[in-house]
C-alpha cells in the first residue's frame, strides 16, 4: 500500500517561510554538528531519502527549488503540480502534473511506490491533508519565532486527526514529531482502527467485522519476502515490527495482521504453520483481536 509523507520543517510559531517565501532563516540549523546528531538518531534527511520512492511538490516550492542550483533528486520521480508559466527542466526524472489532485492519485496508485514524499508547499500540503490522503506526518520544529509568513496548515501544526508515534529531540533545540493519520481501514471481515489495547507506537488495532467460532481463521495471513535491498529502505519502526526473518528470508507483515496487538485475555493465536491467526473462542463483531503477550513470533 503507498503511504504519502509530509516531511517538511517549521518555526516555532508554525511558519514553513517568511513573509517573502523565503527559507533563509532555516541556514544557521543547517550545519554539520546538528546533522550528525540527527543523523546518529535514525530520523535524518539522508535516512528518509532512502526510505521513499518519489516526490510530490507544488509549483511555487518547485521554482525556489530550482534557484538552489543543480537538481539533487535525480534518481527519483519529482511530480511537480505545475502551471503553464513554470520554468521546466527537461529530464526524464521530471513530470509536470496539471489534472486535480484525485486523478493523479489515481494514477501513482498504479505504480509500484511504497513511499511518497509530499515535499510541499503549504497550499499543496492543506489541499493532501483536506482530502484525507497523507498518511503520515514528519514535522521537524525548528526553534526560532518568525512572527509572520507562509503558515503550515493550522490544523496539521494541532495534530487535529493524527497520533504522536514518535518525537525525537535534540541538543539544537530542534524537535522532530512523528505523528499517522487516524483511520478506519475495511478488510472485509475485519477494521483496523484506534486500539484499545495500544502495543503499536502508531495506536492501531484490528476488530472483528462479523462474528467467528472458537477454530475459525480469522485473519489468513498476506506476507511478503522482500530482498535485503527491500528490507534496507523501510523505516526502523516497521523493521522492528513488522519483520521477521526466518531461515535468511525476510517475511514483511502487511495490513491487517500486522496490528494484531498483544494482551493478556487474547482472543486469537498465530497459526505460523498455516499463516493465519485463528480464533481461540468465540468472537464477537466489533470485538479487538489480539494474541497472547508471551508469544514469540520469531521464526
Amino acid at each position: 500500500m503507498m503511504r504519502i509523507i509530509l516531511y517538511i520543517a517549521i518555526s516555532s510559531d508554525g511558519f514553513i517561510a517568511d513573509k517573502n517565501g523565503g527559507v533563509a532563516w532555516l541556514d544557521e540549523y543547517n550545519n554539520e554538528e546538528i546533522a550528525r546528531e540527527i543523523d546518529e538518531q535514525g530520523c535524518g534527511f539522508k535516512d528518509f531519502y532512502n526510505s521513499i520512492d518519489a516526490l510530490i511538490i507544488g509549483n511555487t516550492t518547485y521554482k525556489q527549488m530550482l534557484t538552489f542550483g543543480p537538481w539533487t533528486f535525480t534518481d527519483k520521480k519529482n511530480y511537480i503540480f505545475s502551471s503553464f508559466d513554470t520554468p521546466k527542466e527537461d529530464a526524464e526524472y521530471i513530470e509536470f502534473v496539471n489534472t486535480d489532485i484525485p486523478t493523479f492519485m489515481k494514477k501513482i496508485s498504479s505504480k509500484s511506490f511504497k513511499r511518497v514524499w509530499l515535499v510541499g508547499g503549504a497550499m499543496l500540503a492543506e489541499s493532501f491533508y483536506n482530502l484525507g490522503l497523507i498518511d503520515e506526518y514528519i514535522i521537524t520544529v525548528i526553534p526560532k519565532k518568525l512572527g509572520e509568513g507562509i503558515p503550515l496548515l493550522p490544523a496539521i501544526v494541532q495534530a487535529e486527526g493524527l497520533t504522536l508515534v514518535d518525537t525525537k529531540k535534540f541538543n539544537s533545540g530542534i524537535e522532530q514529531r512523528h505523528y499517522v493519520r487516524m483511520i478506519t481501514m475495511n478488510f472485509g471481515d475485519v477494521l483496523i482502527k484506534k486500539s484499545g489495547i495500544g502495543q503499536f507506537d502508531d495506536g492501531l488495532g484490528v476488530f472483528a467485522n462479523r462474528d467467528y467460532k472458537k477454530g475459525e481463521i480469522v485473519i489468513k495471513w498476506n506476507l511478503k519476502i522482500l530482498s535485503s535491498q527491500e528490507y534496507e529502505k523501510l523505516p526502523e519502526y516497521e523493521k522492528a515490527n513488522f519483520c521477521h526473518n526466518r531461515n535468511g528470508i525476510i517475511y514483511y507483515y502487511p495490513d491487517p495482521e500486522r496490528h494484531v496487538n498483544r494482551s493478556k485475555n487474547p482472543n486469537v493465536f498465530s497459526d505460523i504453520e498455516n499463516e493465519a491467526n485463528i480464533a481461540l473462542r468465540d468472537i464477537n463483531t466489533g470485538e479487538e483481536l489480539s494474541i497472547s503477550d508471551t508469544t514469540k513470533e520469531d521464526f
